[in-house]
């Protein structure tokens, strides 16, 4: 959560049921400078960001994150709707807008739905590893296919199937 008013940033913290969420651990920053040190610290899943805080706003967070590759869902919740602002975060791949103030069930319904984009996200980027690895491992799995088979083995269902 990053927010240059701390009753904001401690309300939201306080106000969403992060047990539920299944939630380990939810942080809070003051400012851009403070999220950035964050960020580099921490592995974040998802952001929940106002975009106008005093020095360094959202918007810019985001793209210095962006540029870093760092790979989270940002929320943006702000008080401005403003379609620059609003076209802005959609440019830097932004999950959802919120205007404040939003209720903390509004808040949290939102976070739960980022919570669902991660899993798919880690689920896919998990299948697209252990795609690589059979890729890279191609002939040896097929020199042992062909050798169970030439040696009578009864090969996996799976494979019975596309065969």
């Amino acid at each position: 959560m990053v927010d240059d008013q701390p009753d904001v940033a401690a309300g939201i913290l306080d106000g969403v049921d992060w047990r539920a969420l299944h939630v380990e651990k939810a942080y809070s920053a003051l400012s851009a400078a403070e999220a950035k040190a964050l960020l580099l610290r921490e592995k974040i899943d998802i952001l929940l960001c106002d975009i106008e805080m005093p020095g360094e706003n959202g918007l810019s967070l985001l793209r210095w994150a962006r540029n870093r590759n760092m790979d989270f869902v940002c929320v943006f919740l702000t008080s401005h709707a403003d379609f620059l602002y609003a076209k802005e975060a959609i440019q830097l791949n932004c999950f959802d807008y919120i205007l404040q103030p939003a209720r903390y069930d509004e808040i949290q319904a939102t976070v739960a739905r980022a919570i669902a984009q991660v899993k798919d996200t880690s689920a896919v980027k998990e299948l697209l590893h252990y795609g690589a690895i059979a890729k890279s491992q191609e002939a040896a799995l097929f020199q042992n296919l062909f050798s169970d088979w030439s040696a009578g083995k009864e090969l996996p269902s799976a494979l019975q199937a596309v065969l």
